[in-house]
C-alpha cells in the first residue's frame, strides 16, 4: 500500500512540474510591447497580466486595454477571445509586470 502511495505522489509531482514548465514556456513567447508601426495583416495583441477576460490591442505603438465578450477568455495561442476551456488561461502570467507598462 505505502509503495503505491509513493508512486502516486511522484506521478502527481511530475504532472505539476510539467504544467509549470508549459505555463512558463507559453509566457516566455508572449509579446510585451507594441511595435512602433502597425501591420494591418498581423495585428499585435498582448494578454492582460492578471485578468483572463482582458487583453491589450496595439495601435500606433500604444496599448489599449480591451475586454473579451462576456464569458470568454483571451486565448494566447490563438490570439483571440475564446471559450475558457479552449483558452486555457492561467493568471498571473509568469512574466515581469513592469514590462507591460
Amino acid at each position: 500500500m505505502d509503495r503505491h502511495r509513493g508512486v502516486r505522489r511522484t506521478a502527481g509531482a511530475l504532472v505539476l512540474l510539467g504544467m509549470f514548465a508549459v505555463a512558463i514556456s507559453r509566457a516566455a513567447e508572449v509579446t510585451l510591447t507594441c511595435p512602433a508601426e502597425d501591420d494591418i495583416f498581423n495585428p499585435v495583441h498582448i494578454p492582460h497580466f492578471t485578468d483572463c477576460t482582458k487583453f491589450y490591442k496595439c495601435f500606433n505603438g500604444e496599448k489599449y486595454e480591451m475586454d473579451c465578450p462576456s464569458g470568454l477568455h483571451w486565448n494566447i495561442e490563438q490570439n483571440y477571445c475564446d471559450y475558457p476551456e479552449q483558452a486555457h488561461c492561467e493568471r498571473p502570467l509568469q512574466i515581469d509586470p513592469i514590462s507591460l507598462e
